[in-house]
């Protein structure tokens, strides 16, 4: 894409390319940290609609490149290897699959660090999910045991005051486990 930008002397517009997933060249303020960070959100926007087009999950994505990131160093780590064992390299070739493989190495380790975050957002969330199931049960079983039924609003006031006084009530864990509270 062509920077949308326009000479002020000449008023014609600006030849040089965009920056990727933007509209202005690095001249015209594709430089810019707001410039990127959008460009960077249109261009992750842009992918994730490809996906959908194609019918393909984000998780399916995640490991498609996951795969794709790990054949390519294993590839490039080959060819260098065999490269340099016979000699039919110059060292000018190998510092650049050199750094090549190197920066295929970091954007491995990067998607493998996603993977890990996502997944362990997720194990947290139902840990979270579980942890509150639990408390939600255990305590309609000790009301109950109590002798508390149809007059429970009363106990659900007492548990709000309880974890306000805790500091509790900004808590989202708590107030998605307030908002299942059970009313008879």
């Amino acid at each position: 894409m062509r920077c949308k930008a326009k000479s002020s002397r000449t008023g014609k517009r600006c030849r040089r390319p965009a920056i990727k997933g933007g509209e202005v060249c690095p001249s015209h303020g594709g430089r810019a940290p707001q410039v990127q960070r959008a460009a960077a959100l249109r261009e992750l926007e842009a992918r994730y609609t490809a996906l959908r087009a194609r019918g393909i999950s984000v998780a399916e994505a995640f490991i498609e490149e996951l795969e794709r990131t790990a054949a390519l160093v294993s590839l490039l780590e080959s060819e260098l290897a065999t490269r340099l064992e016979r000699g039919e390299i110059t060292s000018e070739e190998a510092l650049k699959l050199w750094d090549l493989f190197l920066a295929e190495r970091r954007h491995l380790r990067g998607v493998v660090e996603l993977g890990i975050r996502a997944g362990m957002e997720q194990k947290l969330a139902n840990l979270v999910d579980r942890l509150s199931t639990y408390l939600e049960v255990g305590i309609r079983m000790l009301w109950h045991e109590l002798g508390y039924g149809p007059d429970a609003d009363r106990a659900v006031e007492t548990a709000k005051r309880v974890f306000a006084e805790l500091g509790a009530e900004e808590d989202a864990l708590v107030g998605t486990m307030l908002s299942w509270w059970p009313t008879y």
